[in-house]
């Protein structure tokens, strides 16, 4: 299989005063029908949770989810346009003289005789109505000149096995920590690190799959904490990691993760699967004490939340982080997550089959 580095993205914005578990609710949500129709298609589908950051921050965070490498079509509520015009304009006073990432825009409106705003400077089609999705993507393709939406996207399939179960499971363990090290590369932990930790923590596995093959998962510990999440090489760019880390925030809800100041993949990752970042640093020291028992040193406190450094597990500096927290966040308490995630994988009916 081809790397798929320049797939098109979707970007959904959703009006900033519904929330995002509103925006994703299953069946109604028109964010979940467009994620629906990415996955069939092998899209990134990034959906950021406006609501949960200051009106101050919303085009920051949009900001961070465009990426000159990759081409980005959005769909966004009329609500959300000023959100989308602002980051825009930013990113050509960051990026001057370089093309728009955003190539067009579909702006969804209750009904015809709504003029687009001249701010986003990139064509703007109005949608409306039932539909959204196919009159979306017609408009795409006339806007850009390009059949992109043909259906290519691997047949994967996701499921959730809780941690406990690789114990007696070496093999999917084994597969889980190669495919772990082969996403990381030379940034990765040893492979043993990736094994011990699959095998001695409770929480949930999320993973994908192509047939037989493992090609995607990620490790969500007991107390919710995210950990490593990757697909292997030849699966980058079709949203994998996406999809990962929104269905263990069903399975498992509740969710934070630390991620690294500068490492810009990340950031879009967390960002565009509804995972906010905390700006109060009394928050941040608590959590991040009660689930790796370490002391931060903040850094500072930007747009996106509080910046802070703390140890490594084997020692060593982190470099600046940030915690971004995803769900309705649980207290921190170890043994009480152990036990809802060991029961929510035993439940979820996506453990994966005897091997």
């Amino acid at each position: 299989m081809n790397s798929s580095s320049s797939t098109p993205g979707i970007l959904y914005l959703h009006d900033p005063q519904e929330s995002y578990e509103g925006a994703m609710r299953s069946g109604s949500g028109r964010a979940r029908l467009l994620e629906a129709a990415c996955a069939a298609r092998g899209l990134p589908f990034l959906c950021p949770d406006l609501r949960a950051v200051p009106h101050l921050s919303q085009s920051e965070v949009v900001l961070r989810l465009l990426d000159r490498r990759v081409a980005a079509f959005a769909i966004v509520e009329r609500a959300a346009a000023p959100v989308l015009a602002e980051a825009l304009a930013r990113w050509r006073r960051r990026h001057p003289g370089a093309p728009s990432p955003v190539v067009a825009v579909a702006l969804c409106a209750p009904g015809l005789g709504v003029r687009p705003p001249e701010a986003l400077g990139v064509p703007v089609g109005v949608v409306h109505g039932p539909g959204i999705w196919d009159q979306a993507v017609s408009f795409f393709s006339e806007a850009s000149g390009q059949e992109l939406w043909r259906p290519r996207a691997p047949r994967l399939t996701f499921g959730a096995l809780a941690l406990s179960e690789l114990r007696d499971r070496s093999d999917t363990a084994a597969e889980a920590a190669d495919v772990l090290r082969s996403a990381y590369g030379s940034a990765s932990h040893p492979r043993e690190t990736h094994l011990r930790r699959l095998t001695t923590s409770s929480g949930l596995l999320v993973w994908a799959r192509e047939g037989g093959r493992l090609v995607g998962c990620s490790q969500v510990r007991g107390d919710g904490k995210w950990g490593a999440c990757g697909a292997l090489p030849a699966y980058r760019g079709l949203g994998i990691g996406l999809r990962l880390a929104r269905l263990a925030q069903r399975r498992f809800p509740g969710q934070f993760v630390e991620v690294g100041r500068d490492t810009s993949h990340a950031v879009r990752l967390v960002l565009g699967c509804g995972f906010r970042p905390v700006r109060d640093e009394r928050t941040v020291r608590s959590v991040v004490r009660s689930s790796v028992g370490r002391e931060i040193g903040v850094v500072g406190v930007d747009e996106l939340g509080v910046v802070y450094r703390r140890l490594r597990e084997g020692g060593g500096d982190t470099g600046p982080l940030r915690l971004y927290v995803a769900g309705r966040p649980r207290r921190w308490a170890g043994a009480a997550g152990d036990q809802q995630a060991e029961a929510t994988a035993a439940t979820s009916g996506n453990a994966l089959p005897a091997r």
